[in-house]
């Protein structure tokens, strides 16, 4: 068999492995970062199964990714949920009555584990593990023009997303920008196998839009949040109005780091030269890779 086509396979069966050792650990609940290292390998799965379609009956790849993409929708709200209350510990000794707030949000936290529960399940039953397994390799695809096309397509959309977030700033916008890079980032990793050296630089570059972004995203979820949570009790009001102004600052302060990544990726033409890349037909690393 071509070092392409198990390389493919290897990664595929990687994703899956790295979304079913985490099951263990979740159903622990011990330990924040299993849970978080189950999402982050679900939408990863999800990604490549996306990445890899063209190699695969498409029909079976879409039931499978819409299985997969429920299992990530129902770990988010907990996830988040972690993170939040990480957060808040940390700055606990900052300001004033947000050991409230901390409870209101471990109350929310005990709610969200009935969905992480639900995701286990479809997990554990097999289903999703005997589907991608039972796939068909397609053996006459073109591996070198397909992860061309694919991360082509990647890189137009977060060019997209990045004028519709810039031309008036706006958080939802901005966070699709944000998805648009760990999309992208996603499929150069799915295909860097072809050609590590040159990606590593480009997938370092859309990691670097996504983490800006995504602490960016999350002090505005957050100061959404305590802004719901503040209710009648004066305390927990001005708790969450104390943890709203905080969040304000850091989305600022988030936004302008941002900003001047974005600026340096345009005066250095980052993506502009990671389409000359694909364009390219010196394939490096891949003479003849066929699968």
């Amino acid at each position: 068999m071509h070092r392409c086509s198990i390389a493919l396979k290897s990664n595929l069966r990687l994703a899956l492995h790295n979304l079913t050792r985490e099951v263990k650990g979740v159903k622990a609940n011990q330990d924040i970062e299993s849970l978080h290292r189950m999402r982050v390998a679900s939408r990863r799965l999800s990604n490549i199964l996306w990445a890899y379609r063209d190699f695969f009956d498409r029909e079976k790849i879409k039931q499978i990714r819409d299985e997969v993409k429920t299992i990530t929708r129902l770990l988010g709200r907990a996830r988040d949920l972690d993170t939040q209350a990480f957060f808040l510990r940390e700055i606990a000794a900052k300001l004033n009555g947000l050991d409230l707030l901390i409870k209101l949000v471990a109350r929310n936290r005990l709610h969200a584990q009935e969905d992480v529960l639900t995701a286990l399940r479809r997990i554990s039953q097999g289903k999703l593990v005997r589907a991608i397994n039972t796939l068909k390799f397609y053996s006459n695809a073109d591996v070198y023009r397909i992860a061309c096309k694919n991360i082509d397509r990647r890189r137009q959309e977060l060019s997209r997303l990045s004028k519709a977030a810039l031309g008036k700033r706006s958080h939802g916008k901005l966070h699709k920008m944000r998805i648009g890079a760990k999309h992208l980032r996603y499929t150069l990793e799915n295909f860097s196998f072809l050609d590590k050296k040159r990606m590593d630089h480009f997938i370092e570059e859309a990691r670097l839009i996504q983490q800006t972004l995504g602490d960016m995203h999350n002090y505005v979820v957050w100061r959404f949040e305590a802004r719901l949570l503040a209710g009648k009790d004066p305390r927990v009001r001005q708790a969450c109005r104390n943890f709203a102004a905080l969040c304000s600052e850091h989305i600022e302060e988030s936004y302008r780091e941002f900003l001047k990544l974005y600026q340096r990726q345009r005066r250095e033409k980052v993506w502009a030269k990671l389409k000359q890349f694909m364009d390219s037909s010196n394939r490096v690393a891949c003479q003849g890779c066929s699968a």
